[in-house]
């Protein structure tokens, strides 16, 4: 689930507890700040890197100013763009979103392996 995602830094002391509870264990982004802090590098022609669970609180609202507050982002593309979770009627969909802009420029998609999916072929804008 996470062999795409290069240069990921092991978690100090696994496992770690949910850092979204209410995204429930299944979650992707849950199961990966349970075994690791970080992550950064290429997956095909998009770039990630994945933020340390200690800056998670700052992001947020940081973010919380343009977006609502139940998207969760945990990530950016290095170039403008972040990578988030959130909840919707359709259960947890993970989502691309612009530093400026707003929800009419957020794409959703239906499921992690989706959102690396559309992060490998820069199709995520």
């Amino acid at each position: 689930m996470f062999d795409d995602i290069p240069n990921k830094t092991p978690a100090i002391e696994p496992p770690q507890s949910l850092t979204w509870p209410e995204l429930g264990p299944s979650c992707e982004i849950n199961q990966f700040y349970t075994h690791f802090e970080s992550a950064s590098g290429f997956i095909g022609a998009g770039y990630i890197e994945v933020w340390e669970r200690a800056l998670l609180p700052e992001t947020q609202r940081s973010a919380a100013v343009v977006y609502p507050g139940s998207f969760r982002f945990f990530a950016s593309d290095g170039g403008g763009n972040m990578f988030g979770v959130t909840i919707t009627e359709e259960g947890v969909k993970y989502l691309s979103a612009p530093n400026i802009g707003g929800l009419e420029d957020v794409r959703y998609f239906d499921s992690w392996s989706d959102l690396l999916a559309a992060i490998r072929d820069f199709n995520y804008i």
